[in-house]
């Protein structure tokens, strides 16, 4: 690596645009699994209440247009919460897949950095001197965040601001 201090002039202004917080696909599979199970369950239950309620199985009693409006009205809605339920089921697939991928992909990058770069390294490039870490924090963040994205270029920018951080944390905080 050089020893000439980090160039922030060459950094693009997209490259300090906020990334959203990142949520891993694990997360994002728990959460649909919970979303598809719900409104699978919601959907056959309120059919099943519905049907009940259409056969004057149950003690309601109301005018038949109100009936036949409300048997419409909540048997579209129960439709969609099903189409919902099962399209979420659907994508577990695939977001099963993409987590494996996400999780090789982060051990991959983690790796490659950790044998690749060190904190005297990182410091070098950022022309730090001194140990002061709450004002070094962001010059190594960007110089980290180049270094990553000349590698892996088409790298999401919240799984690269996690991967940062870790990384950050294992080079400068342990």
């Amino acid at each position: 690596m050089s020893q000439e201090p980090f160039d922030f002039s060459s950094t693009a202004e997209s490259d300090f645009a906020p990334s959203h917080a990142y949520v891993s696909k694990k997360t994002k599979i728990e959460d649909v699994t919970s979303t598809a199970y719900t409104f699978t369950i919601v959907s056959v239950a309120g059919f099943i209440l519905l049907i009940l309620f259409g056969l004057d199985l149950l003690p309601f009693h109301s005018a038949s247009y109100t009936k036949t409006l409300i048997l419409i009205v909540m048997g579209v809605m129960f439709a969609i919460f099903f189409f919902v339920g099962i399209k979420s089921f659907m994508e577990l697939k695939t977001l099963s897949n993409a987590a494996d991928r996400e999780e090789k992909q982060f051990e991959e990058i983690c790796h490659w950095f950790l044998d690749t770069y060190t904190a005297e390294t990182i410091n070098a490039d950022a022309g730090i001197s001194d140990d002061s870490d709450e004002q070094n924090y962001f010059l190594r963040y960007e110089v980290m965040r180049s270094l990553l994205l000349e590698k892996y270029p088409k790298t999401d920018a919240s799984l690269l601001d996690h991967i940062i951080e870790t990384i950050y944390d294992k080079i400068f905080l342990a």
